[in-house]
């Protein structure tokens, strides 16, 4: 067994993984949501995700997203407990808020029981569509959101659907024209490629506020456009 630790503290993870180690669960530490967000989108299985709500403040704006790529339970555990902040976490989709002085053995028979829970219960949960992850970006089609390093990046409808739609398609270029019919409708054809080309640059040069705009969309003018990593 395994619990996914998000923790950018690393002293404080090291003291209790010692104490989970002693249960027989091994831990794997991911210092942001977006890195745990991507292991779990890609179905690795864990006892629980654990958050220190201390070293990562904004997390309970993605906390939602979790919940959309897995039904590993999710801890959340501070130094700063209070019952209103464990109201709005378990409000927003987290199974438990403790302190720090919650025992190893509590979490770890806890992680079990609400495994079986969610098990239980998955056929009749409601699917969300599934979450895009590309590198340290996350898109979410069903909140209509989008992460860069656990910031938001806002975006128009269009820009949105654009590199929603070259998400989906990662990894090969989507032709102009294609593009243009896709997102703006059949009534769209060559005469009204500024439209995309302009929408395409708005969108490029938001995401390069936060890395290189061709690390995430790279434009060939006689081919089209593309999602990438590489």
């Amino acid at each position: 067994m395994t619990i996914l630790a998000v923790d950018k503290n690393i002293a404080v993870c090291e003291r209790e993984s010692i104490e989970w180690a002693r249960y027989g669960v091994d831990t794997k530490r991911v210092s942001t949501i977006g890195e745990a967000i991507s292991l779990l989108a890609h179905d690795e299985r864990y006892l629980f995700v654990a958050i220190n709500e201390d070293s990562l403040p904004s997390f309970m704006t993605q906390l939602h997203i979790i919940c959309d790529v897995t039904d590993t339970p999710i801890f959340v555990v501070t130094s700063s407990y209070s019952v209103k902040k464990e109201i709005y976490a378990l409000q927003h989709g987290a199974d438990s808020y403790s302190s720090f002085g919650a025992s190893a053995r509590e979490n770890v028979l806890s992680g079990l029981e609400l495994l079986k829970l969610k098990e239980r219960w998955a056929g009749r949960q409601h699917e969300s569509l599934p979450v895009l992850t590309g590198g340290n970006m996350i898109l979410s089609p069903s909140h209509r959101i989008v992460f860069v390093d656990d910031t938001k990046i806002a975006l128009t409808k269009k820009e949105f659907n654009v590199l929603q739609y070259l998400m989906e398609n990662s990894g090969h270029f989507v032709p102009h024209i294609k593009l243009l019919k896709k997102i703006w409708g059949d009534e769209y054809g060559e005469n009204d490629a500024a439209v995309l080309w302009q929408t395409v640059d708005r969108l490029r040069k938001k995401l390069s506020k936060k890395s290189p705009a061709d690390k995430y969309i790279i434009v060939e003018r006689s081919v089209g456009y593309m999602f990438s990593l590489d």
